[in-house]
Protein backbone atom coordinates (compact mmCIF):
# COMPACT_ATOMS: atom_id res chain seq x y z
CA UNK A 1 0.00 0.00 0.00
CA UNK A 2 2.64 1.96 0.62
CA UNK A 3 4.53 1.98 -2.68
CA UNK A 4 1.08 2.44 -4.52
CA UNK A 5 0.22 5.68 -2.09
CA UNK A 6 4.22 6.78 -2.82
CA UNK A 7 3.21 6.29 -6.49
CA UNK A 8 -0.19 8.36 -6.46
CA UNK A 9 1.66 10.80 -5.18
CA UNK A 10 4.16 11.19 -7.56
CA UNK A 11 2.07 11.06 -10.55
CA UNK A 12 0.15 13.71 -8.91
CA UNK A 13 3.37 15.93 -9.06
CA UNK A 14 4.98 15.18 -12.07
CA UNK A 15 1.49 15.94 -14.10
CA UNK A 16 0.99 19.21 -12.93
CA UNK A 17 1.75 22.52 -14.33
CA UNK A 18 4.78 24.50 -12.36
CA UNK A 19 3.81 27.12 -10.02
CA UNK A 20 6.07 28.71 -8.11
CA UNK A 21 5.65 29.39 -4.26
CA UNK A 22 8.00 28.41 -1.71
CA UNK A 23 7.10 26.56 2.30
CA UNK A 24 7.71 28.59 5.33
CA UNK A 25 7.03 26.54 8.75
CA UNK A 26 3.65 25.54 9.61
CA UNK A 27 4.53 25.55 13.50
CA UNK A 28 3.98 29.11 14.38
CA UNK A 29 5.94 31.13 17.06
CA UNK A 30 3.89 32.71 19.69
CA UNK A 31 3.23 36.29 18.88
CA UNK A 32 2.80 39.47 21.53
CA UNK A 33 -0.19 40.58 19.06
CA UNK A 34 -3.97 40.22 20.33
CA UNK A 35 -5.77 37.39 18.53
CA UNK A 36 -8.44 40.10 17.25
CA UNK A 37 -4.68 41.78 15.53
CA UNK A 38 -3.90 38.82 13.97
CA UNK A 39 -6.90 37.35 12.56
CA UNK A 40 -6.81 40.03 9.78
CA UNK A 41 -4.84 38.28 6.74
CA UNK A 42 -8.12 36.75 5.05
CA UNK A 43 -10.43 39.97 4.39
CA UNK A 44 -11.07 43.29 6.07
CA UNK A 45 -14.50 43.37 4.91
CA UNK A 46 -15.43 40.26 6.50
CA UNK A 47 -17.07 40.66 10.22
CA UNK A 48 -15.58 38.36 12.98
CA UNK A 49 -17.17 36.01 15.34
CA UNK A 50 -15.12 36.15 18.48
CA UNK A 51 -14.99 32.65 20.37
CA UNK A 52 -14.29 32.75 24.53
CA UNK A 53 -11.99 29.91 25.21
CA UNK A 54 -10.96 28.74 28.35
CA UNK A 55 -9.54 25.52 30.24
CA UNK A 56 -12.51 23.99 30.04
CA UNK A 57 -14.79 25.04 27.12
CA UNK A 58 -16.65 21.88 25.87
CA UNK A 59 -17.91 21.85 22.23
CA UNK A 60 -16.61 25.80 22.29
CA UNK A 61 -19.27 26.20 25.40
CA UNK A 62 -17.65 28.95 27.49
CA UNK A 63 -17.16 27.53 31.43
CA UNK A 64 -19.08 30.20 33.69
CA UNK A 65 -15.77 29.03 36.71
CA UNK A 66 -14.64 32.09 37.68
CA UNK A 67 -11.13 31.12 38.32
CA UNK A 68 -11.12 30.41 34.57
CA UNK A 69 -8.97 32.66 32.16
CA UNK A 70 -10.37 33.49 29.01
CA UNK A 71 -8.84 35.12 25.68
CA UNK A 72 -11.05 36.32 22.92
CA UNK A 73 -10.33 34.47 19.10
CA UNK A 74 -11.76 36.00 16.46
CA UNK A 75 -12.54 33.10 13.99
CA UNK A 76 -12.74 35.23 10.25
CA UNK A 77 -15.69 32.81 9.39
CA UNK A 78 -18.63 33.58 10.55
CA UNK A 79 -20.41 32.90 7.22
CA UNK A 80 -19.94 35.90 5.67
CA UNK A 81 -17.19 35.35 4.08
CA UNK A 82 -16.65 34.01 0.11
CA UNK A 83 -15.12 31.21 -1.08
CA UNK A 84 -11.76 33.19 -2.25
CA UNK A 85 -11.66 34.25 1.46
CA UNK A 86 -11.25 30.55 2.45
CA UNK A 87 -9.41 29.72 -0.58
CA UNK A 88 -6.91 32.45 0.86
CA UNK A 89 -6.52 31.03 4.62
CA UNK A 90 -5.57 27.65 2.49
CA UNK A 91 -2.45 29.26 0.58
CA UNK A 92 -1.81 30.49 4.20
CA UNK A 93 -1.48 28.05 5.78
CA UNK A 94 0.11 25.57 3.17
CA UNK A 95 2.70 28.93 3.42
CA UNK A 96 3.34 28.97 6.89
CA UNK A 97 1.58 32.46 6.92
CA UNK A 98 -1.74 31.84 9.23
CA UNK A 99 -0.73 34.17 12.25
CA UNK A 100 -2.28 31.85 14.97
CA UNK A 101 -2.21 28.60 15.89
CA UNK A 102 -5.94 28.43 17.93
CA UNK A 103 -7.51 30.13 15.09
CA UNK A 104 -6.53 27.25 12.72
CA UNK A 105 -7.31 24.37 15.64
CA UNK A 106 -10.50 26.06 16.36
CA UNK A 107 -11.28 26.03 12.77
CA UNK A 108 -10.63 22.34 12.44
CA UNK A 109 -12.63 21.09 15.75
CA UNK A 110 -15.59 23.05 14.32
CA UNK A 111 -15.49 21.30 11.06
CA UNK A 112 -14.96 18.16 12.00
CA UNK A 113 -17.94 18.41 14.70
CA UNK A 114 -20.29 20.08 11.89
CA UNK A 115 -19.53 16.43 9.80
CA UNK A 116 -21.56 14.49 12.79
CA UNK A 117 -24.19 17.09 13.15
CA UNK A 118 -25.26 18.17 9.53
CA UNK A 119 -23.81 16.08 6.78
CA UNK A 120 -22.72 17.50 3.66
CA UNK A 121 -24.97 17.06 0.47
CA UNK A 122 -21.24 16.01 -1.55
CA UNK A 123 -21.02 13.47 1.53
CA UNK A 124 -16.80 14.83 1.62
CA UNK A 125 -16.73 15.50 -1.88
CA UNK A 126 -15.82 19.17 -3.10
CA UNK A 127 -19.54 18.47 -5.41
CA UNK A 128 -21.11 22.16 -4.61
CA UNK A 129 -24.87 22.29 -5.34
CA UNK A 130 -25.25 18.13 -5.32
CA UNK A 131 -28.73 17.24 -3.42
CA UNK A 132 -27.21 13.23 -2.80
CA UNK A 133 -25.81 13.26 0.79
CA UNK A 134 -23.41 9.98 0.50
CA UNK A 135 -23.19 7.63 3.99
CA UNK A 136 -19.86 8.37 5.98
CA UNK A 137 -18.82 4.95 6.80
CA UNK A 138 -19.13 3.98 10.49
CA UNK A 139 -15.45 3.50 10.76
CA UNK A 140 -14.59 7.16 9.79
CA UNK A 141 -17.45 8.45 11.93
CA UNK A 142 -15.71 6.27 14.82
CA UNK A 143 -12.73 8.00 14.34
CA UNK A 144 -14.35 11.36 14.12
CA UNK A 145 -16.10 10.93 17.02
CA UNK A 146 -12.34 9.97 19.37
CA UNK A 147 -10.97 12.89 17.84
CA UNK A 148 -13.59 15.62 19.13
CA UNK A 149 -13.82 13.46 22.13
CA UNK A 150 -9.74 13.72 22.98
CA UNK A 151 -10.43 17.77 22.18
CA UNK A 152 -13.71 18.95 23.26
CA UNK A 153 -12.39 20.37 26.93
CA UNK A 154 -10.88 22.76 25.11
CA UNK A 155 -12.93 22.44 21.44
CA UNK A 156 -9.65 22.66 18.78
CA UNK A 157 -7.91 20.39 17.73
CA UNK A 158 -3.99 20.56 18.62
CA UNK A 159 -2.67 20.00 14.98
CA UNK A 160 -1.01 23.28 14.50
CA UNK A 161 1.11 23.60 17.96
CA UNK A 162 2.72 27.15 19.18
CA UNK A 163 6.31 27.38 19.45
CA UNK A 164 8.15 30.07 21.45
CA UNK A 165 11.44 31.10 21.01
CA UNK A 166 12.46 30.11 24.59
CA UNK A 167 11.30 26.55 24.31
CA UNK A 168 14.27 24.16 24.47
CA UNK A 169 15.08 20.57 22.71
CA UNK A 170 13.16 18.75 25.13
CA UNK A 171 10.03 20.98 24.54
CA UNK A 172 10.35 20.32 20.43
CA UNK A 173 10.37 16.83 20.78
CA UNK A 174 7.50 16.79 23.60
CA UNK A 175 5.26 19.28 20.47
CA UNK A 176 6.61 16.65 17.60
CA UNK A 177 5.43 13.51 19.71
CA UNK A 178 1.75 15.64 20.38
CA UNK A 179 1.49 17.02 16.57
CA UNK A 180 2.57 13.51 15.33
CA UNK A 181 -0.30 11.80 17.41
CA UNK A 182 -2.91 14.02 16.46
CA UNK A 183 -1.70 13.67 12.24
CA UNK A 184 -1.84 10.15 12.62
CA UNK A 185 -5.65 10.16 13.99
CA UNK A 186 -6.71 13.02 11.11
CA UNK A 187 -4.64 10.55 8.55
CA UNK A 188 -6.84 7.91 9.07
CA UNK A 189 -10.13 9.60 8.44
CA UNK A 190 -8.77 10.64 5.32
CA UNK A 191 -9.41 8.67 2.10
CA UNK A 192 -7.14 5.79 1.50
CA UNK A 193 -4.53 6.05 -1.22
CA UNK A 194 -6.08 2.31 -2.77
CA UNK A 195 -9.61 1.93 -1.92
CA UNK A 196 -10.67 6.01 -2.42
CA UNK A 197 -8.09 6.44 -5.13
CA UNK A 198 -9.85 9.51 -7.08
CA UNK A 199 -10.84 11.34 -3.84
CA UNK A 200 -7.48 10.85 -2.38
CA UNK A 201 -5.99 11.83 -5.80
CA UNK A 202 -8.40 14.78 -6.03
CA UNK A 203 -7.25 16.28 -2.59
CA UNK A 204 -3.32 16.22 -3.47
CA UNK A 205 -4.46 17.68 -6.99
CA UNK A 206 -5.98 21.08 -4.96
CA UNK A 207 -3.08 21.03 -2.63
CA UNK A 208 -0.96 21.71 -5.87
CA UNK A 209 -3.20 24.18 -7.22
CA UNK A 210 -3.23 25.46 -3.84
CA UNK A 211 0.26 25.83 -2.83
CA UNK A 212 2.06 24.89 -6.21
CA UNK A 213 3.59 21.96 -7.53
CA UNK A 214 7.62 22.44 -7.66
CA UNK A 215 6.43 23.60 -3.96
CA UNK A 216 4.56 20.19 -2.94
CA UNK A 217 6.87 17.82 -4.79
CA UNK A 218 10.10 19.67 -2.70
CA UNK A 219 8.36 18.99 0.69
CA UNK A 220 7.24 15.67 0.01
CA UNK A 221 11.10 14.40 -1.51
CA UNK A 222 12.37 15.47 1.69
CA UNK A 223 13.54 12.85 4.16
CA UNK A 224 12.27 12.59 6.56
CA UNK A 225 9.55 14.74 5.28
CA UNK A 226 9.26 18.54 7.71
CA UNK A 227 6.81 18.15 10.44
CA UNK A 228 5.56 21.75 9.51
CA UNK A 229 4.69 20.42 5.93
CA UNK A 230 3.42 17.17 7.30
CA UNK A 231 1.00 19.14 9.63
CA UNK A 232 -0.10 22.07 6.96
CA UNK A 233 -0.87 19.58 4.12
CA UNK A 234 -2.70 17.04 6.47
CA UNK A 235 -5.24 19.69 8.12
CA UNK A 236 -5.60 21.21 4.82
CA UNK A 237 -6.75 17.93 3.23
CA UNK A 238 -8.63 17.24 6.01
CA UNK A 239 -10.73 20.32 5.62
CA UNK A 240 -11.38 20.08 1.62
CA UNK A 241 -12.52 16.89 2.45
CA UNK A 242 -14.77 17.76 4.47
CA UNK A 243 -15.82 20.63 2.55
CA UNK A 244 -14.41 23.70 4.28
CA UNK A 245 -13.66 24.78 1.11
CA UNK A 246 -16.97 25.07 -0.51
CA UNK A 247 -19.56 25.46 2.74
CA UNK A 248 -17.40 26.89 5.51
CA UNK A 249 -18.35 26.07 8.92
CA UNK A 250 -21.42 24.35 8.80
CA UNK A 251 -23.26 24.95 12.16
CA UNK A 252 -26.95 24.61 11.07
CA UNK A 253 -28.72 21.67 8.20
CA UNK A 254 -27.29 23.32 4.75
Amino acid sequence: MLTTFLGSLAFLLLSRPKYSHSFQPAIVTANINSYAEQCTLLSSRSPTRPIELSSSITSLGMSNSADSETQTVSIPFDGSEDRFDRWKFFQALLEGDHPSSDVVNIILYRVLEGVLKYPRPSGGRDTQGSDDAIEMTAEVKEKIEEILADYSAEGRVKAVMTMSNDDDDEDYEKVEKEVLAVLEQLEGILPDPVEDEDDFKSLWDTIIQLHGREAVKFNQSQNPVPLDWKTANTVSRVLLHFDFLTHGIIDAPL
